[in-house]
């Protein structure tokens, strides 16, 4: 979660092919990010069904270059959930419009380290 990411939700293009993910083409985005440094273009996007646990929805996601993230939800996506990010660990919630306000999860899979787990690709099913 980015709230300094404005100009849309992103996805690592190593994820995307790793997963054989279907891409679209788009218009050319110009891609205004913290995370990029420098202003960038966009041209490839994928429609993802992101699960929240108590609630999914379908996002378009910008297939981007990303170091140590699968997927980045920004300002926008954030503001439509209705998000609060508290300053302590473990402290998100969100409410997506005509549902109770619940606390978002770590990922966690039955045969992984006793960490959290930090890339979606360890959900992917052979």
């Amino acid at each position: 979660m980015d709230l300094q990411t404005t100009s849309g939700d992103f996805i690592n293009a190593q994820f995307v092919r790793i997963c054989s993910l279907p891409t679209h083409d788009i218009d050319k985005k110009s891609l205004n990010t913290t995370i990029m440094g420098l202003k960038g273009l966009n041209e490839k996007a994928c429609d993802i069904q992101v699960d929240y646990r108590a609630y999914t929805e379908i996002r378009m996601l910008h297939v981007v270059h990303l170091t140590d993230w699968d997927m980045i939800l920004c300002k926008l996506a954030l503001t439509a959930l209705n998000t609060l990010i508290l300053a302590k660990p473990k402290s998100s919630t969100i409410q997506p419009k005509g549902m109770v306000r619940f606390a978002l999860k770590e990922w966690r899979k039955a045969g992984v380290a006793a960490g959290p787990v930090t890339s979606a690709i360890l959900f992917i099913e052979d």
